[in-house]
């Protein structure tokens, strides 16, 4: 299993070229969203922890709850995803997990001690790209993502775990690793992590990259 480098830049890198190679490799549907630039990177693959030609500022980690429930993950994901989960847990105490919600979005200490994500190519980095933002989020079993939207169009694909997907217009739908939900610009949804967890990979194409989700009312 890949035990993960002491050095931050090497372990962004790693773990960014493990995404995409990932992405290149068994989520297509999510890996064309990329700007053709990125797509050249993975196609043919680099080697890890080569990406020429990119700009990248690599900040201090910041630590959340949700880092002790990471780990098992590793047993939740399938054989395409399994080598990304297992660079993301093993890089895990090493990168900057942030979050979007705070309590004055209505989001209580239950669900914030559970949930978080990174960046990994963003606006603000660590990876720079004006027109795409590219995560990986997590979600504790039991949390319900209330309904919600935002402008750009994006791609869960589903690393490790189960939730149940409700978007406008489709039935609910259960996924595990493997599979990928598209929502497209401004389209309703909610997740209900049933039976969780859920880490999902998570490209985001648009405009308002940064922008917070706007929530149902009702």
């Amino acid at each position: 299993m890949f035990s993960g480098p002491n050095d931050p830049e090497t372990m962004q890198m790693i773990l960014l070229d493990t995404a995409l190679d990932c992405m290149r490799q068994h989520f297509p549907e999510a890996h064309a969203l990329l700007p053709a630039a990125w797509q050249k990177l993975t196609d043919p693959p680099e080697p890890h922890g080569v990406l020429p030609r990119v700009s990248y500022r690599v900040g201090p980690p910041q630590a959340l709850p949700l880092l002790g429930e990471l780990a098992a993950c590793r047993d939740l994901a399938c054989e395409a995803t399994q080598p990304l989960v297992d660079t993301l847990v093993a890089c895990r105490h090493g990168l900057s997990w942030q979050q979007s919600y705070t309590a004055k979005h209505g989001f209580d200490r239950s669900y914030l001690d559970h949930y978080g994500w990174i960046n990994l190519i963003s606006t603000e980095g660590p990876f720079f790209d004006d027109s795409l933002r590219l995560t990986i989020g997590y979600w504790g079993a039991g949390l319900h993502y209330p309904q919600h939207k935002h402008e750009p169009e994006e791609t869960y694909c589903i690393l490790a775990g189960q939730a149940v997907f409700h978007s406008e217009g489709l039935a609910p739908r259960l996924v595990g690793p493997g599979d990928w939900v598209h929502h497209r610009s401004f389209q309703l949804h909610a997740i209900d992590m049933q039976p969780g967890p859920l880490l999902a990979l998570v490209p985001w194409r648009g405009n308002n990259l940064d922008t917070i989700s706007s929530f149902a009312v009702g």
